[in-house]
């Protein structure tokens, strides 16, 4: 079955902001990718695959909806969930303090460049980190599924 593309007031928004993410260059350094549309394959819309463990990996999803007012003035306003997922670089398995550091020292150089693109078709108003860094548990680790995430929530107008 061919994947629907991204369309209508509630899936383009989620699509331009998969755009703004993969055309970060530090986004793309962050996760290894050559290109935008390399990064932009490690994207995973409303669920990741659980079948691939693979990382790095990105899921965007919607938090809230609303809006006000009424045509032609109606104002619209989307919330995105974004969780960077990374696996945890082989010179810091032994401290999840020094792999947190690298993570988020990563993290917010593409944070940084995502926040401040130009309001094109998708004007970022807010942020808020609401999980994380969080490193994967033991058990997980034992398994040999050693990564970090975070969670942000991400308002756009």
């Amino acid at each position: 079955m061919a994947e629907p593309s991204m369309t209508g007031m509630f899936n383009l928004p989620l699509d331009l902001l998969a755009d703004i993410i993969s055309e970060s260059a530090a986004f793309k350094t962050w996760y290894g990718a050559g290109s935008t549309a390399a990064a932009k394959a490690m994207m995973h819309f409303y669920e990741f695959n659980e079948d691939d463990l693979s990382r790095p990996r990105v899921l965007l999803d919607t938090s809230s909806m609303n809006g006000s007012g009424s045509a032609p003035g109606f104002k619209a306003r989307q919330d995105f969930i974004v969780i960077f997922e990374v696996a945890v670089d082989s010179e810091f398995t032994g401290s999840t303090r020094q792999a947190i550091k690298e993570f988020m020292n990563n993290c917010g150089a593409a944070m940084a460049q995502i926040l401040a693109r130009p309001a094109e078709e998708l004007r970022i108003v807010s942020w808020e980190k609401i999980h994380g860094p969080a490193r994967s548990d033991k058990s997980e680790r034992v398994q040999g599924d050693d990564y970090i995430q975070i969670i942000f929530k991400i308002g756009a107008a």
